[in-house]
């Protein structure tokens, strides 16, 4: 609609549809009041429990990922320390170059 093209009017329009838009929903919602009210308590509710089953499995989640995480970098440092002790040292290398035949 041409009305809702300029920037400075279309949102002076669409401001006034939401207050109409308002002013519309308020009065529909009144005789439907004390049936929605429980309704939306009961959906509040489900969401919350929901929120905190959710809640309660994420830190789940992330309690095994650092059980995981923190198991990966034993073996990694493990891994790292039977490396480095079987690697001959410097010391290990002149001592075996002088045991060895090829030496004299």
């Amino acid at each position: 609609m041409a009305i809702f093209e300029d920037e400075g009017r279309g949102f002076f329009w669409g401001f006034l549809l939401g207050v109409g838009a308002a002013v519309v929903a308020r009065q529909a919602y009144s005789p439907f009041r004390g049936a929605v009210r429980p309704l939306g308590k009961a959906a509040m509710r489900a969401s919350l429990t929901g929120l905190e089953k959710a809640r309660d499995s994420l830190a789940l989640l992330g309690e095994e990922a650092e059980d995981l995480m923190a198991e990966v970098r034993a073996e990694m440092q493990a891994e790292a320390r039977d490396a480095a002790a079987s690697r001959p040292g410097p010391q290990d290398a002149a001592a075996s170059d002088a045991s060895s035949p090829d030496a004299a």
